[in-house]
């Protein structure tokens, strides 16, 4: 059907016109045969022309048409693979700000000038006791007892367990000042961030450390932040991680598909009880609003006994 179509169109408009011409011939119509003659050659030149033009239109748009579908599947196949690396890439800076920010132990209460340690060098690994908040003294200094099974249990044991035990998923390290609660978490970031959780056969998480103190005020204010928000907001108004340029969308998917460990410093430390009592409930709820996530939190026992959390 296309062939004798386009046949059709190559020779009807030359066929009607001869017939035309000699129509005015026999007439002996002069002029207007010359006329009819010249149409009837350019009509023949035309479609001539017309149909190498369409063809060559066809050829050039189909070579277009097929260029820019390969450019097009191109950036397709392409597309998740800068995504995920614009995460990751994100992700590995944070990290080395973290290692940046972390490496170092600062000693306090001294006053004398002591040299900057590394903090992975000095670090003496805590020995962690599961027990009643009841029994564990405030003392500076006190005579511990802890089961033979719990002697050399530390706190990659319970972070190991997480996968098995869903109850170790929030837990709140207890002590009395000066046993290493802080140096603590920053020893879990610390490692987190250069990737050396494996060797505790712990799970993958993204460190996240926040000191109470220096977040009171956010919290307890009318509106206070998610906790998506409160983590964009500090290491935006945090000069060692001013180069960071993190949304609170991408902290809120982590924190839901529970990659973080958010370890929540010195409960203790927020010293007004109602103020204590309110953080209390915020991380409360959050903790429940995120229950894929991991959280420590840390404490005095008195500072925990006036505001526990529930979860």
């Amino acid at each position: 059907m296309q062939n004798i179509t386009q046949a059709l169109v190559k020779w009807l408009p030359t066929g009607v016109g001869v017939g035309i011409t000699g129509h005015f011939l026999v007439n002996h119509q002069w002029t207007q045969a010359v006329i009819s003659t010249f149409v009837t050659a350019s009509s023949s030149i035309w479609v001539k022309f017309s149909g190498e033009f369409m063809k060559a239109l066809e050829a050039k748009a189909e070579e277009k048409g097929k260029q820019a579908g390969e450019l097009i599947a191109k950036q397709a196949d392409e597309l998740p693979n800068k995504f995920i690396k614009k995460i990751s890439g994100f992700q590995n800076q944070y990290k080395k700000l973290l290692v940046d920010f972390y490496c170092d132990y600062k000693t306090e209460g001294f006053r004398i000038g002591l040299p900057v340690l590394n903090l992975q060098d000095v670090f003496v690994p805590l020995k962690v006791d599961t027990g009643n908040l009841e029994n564990i003294s405030g003392a500076m200094v006190s005579r511990q007892h802890t089961s033979q099974h719990s002697e050399h249990q530390e706190i990659w044991d319970f972070l190991a367990a997480i996968s098995q035990q869903n109850s170790y998923r929030c837990m709140a390290v207890i002590a009395p000042p000066g046993y290493g609660k802080t140096t603590l978490l920053k020893h879990l970031t610390l490692t987190y961030a250069k990737n050396g959780y494996g060797k505790y056969k712990a799970p993958q998480f993204l460190p996240i450390l926040l000191y109470l103190r220096d977040i009171r005020e956010a919290i307890t204010s009318q509106q206070p932040p998610t906790l998506p928000e409160l983590i964009t907001n500090h290491l935006k108004n945090e000069p060692a991680f001013a180069e960071l340029k993190p949304q609170t969308d991408w902290f809120n998917q982590q924190l839901k598909n529970g990659k973080c460990l958010v370890m929540l410093d010195g409960l203790d430390e927020v010293a007004d009880s109602s103020e204590r009592l309110q953080v209390s409930e915020w991380v409360n709820k959050q903790m429940a609003t995120y229950r894929q996530t991991a959280f420590i939190i840390t404490s005095r026992p008195y500072g925990y006994s006036s505001a526990p959390v529930d979860e």
